[in-house]
């Protein structure tokens, strides 16, 4: 008999990279929740500059901020062990990183690619099997691509879980803007 292609079932378990799941932030994005990340400097200098970025949003909400590094580690940036002040007004402009928590140009070359989540909540990522450590919170990759592995149509595992108040009806609703800063 003539070989066949595969089932689309075995397509599907290609792993998804922790690039793909920074991305896949957006595909649970609200209709008009429009949220923006842009870099102060697009490519900066290995031990000569800062990493800095503003976060803009329509609406007000809660300020996450996820960092795939150039290292392949990916990162909470913010809220940190340093700042949790992470709340935005509808409009306003974030600048960050804040002066507690300056964040210099160290390698190794490449890409940073970031991911700016405004939340209508605040969130919960207990579930997402992220570490708190060190300052920036770290999501280790294996657990991600295991989540990512398991969780079928369900929602991006990045995301956590909106903390709702008890008792009131929850729409989870966010906006997600994504951007890069090289460094060289």
């Amino acid at each position: 008999a003539p070989a066949s292609a595969p089932p689309a079932s075995v397509a599907a378990l290609k792993p998804v990279t922790p690039l793909e799941s920074l991305q896949g932030l957006a595909r649970g994005a609200a209709p008009g929740f429009n949220v923006s990340g842009a870099p102060r400097k697009a490519e900066v200098q290995i031990g000569k500059d800062q990493l800095g970025f503003e976060v803009r949003s329509n609406r007000a909400g809660y300020v996450y901020v996820y960092l795939l590094s150039s290292g392949n580690e990916m990162f909470m940036l913010f809220p940190n062990l340093l700042d949790k002040r992470n709340r935005i007004a509808a409009n306003e402009t974030l600048q960050l990183p804040r002066a507690a928590w300056p964040m210099n140009s160290g390698g190794p070359p490449g890409r940073n690619e970031f991911a700016v989540l405004v939340s209508e909540h605040e969130r919960d990522f207990s579930s997402t099997g992220m570490l708190s450590e060190g300052v920036f919170p770290q999501f280790p990759l294996p657990a991600l691509a295991a989540a990512e592995a398991a969780r079928g149509t369900g929602p991006a595992p990045l995301l956590g879980r909106p903390i709702c108040p008890p008792s009131a009806p929850c729409q989870d609703a966010y906006g997600v803007g994504l951007f890069r800063i090289v460094e060289k």
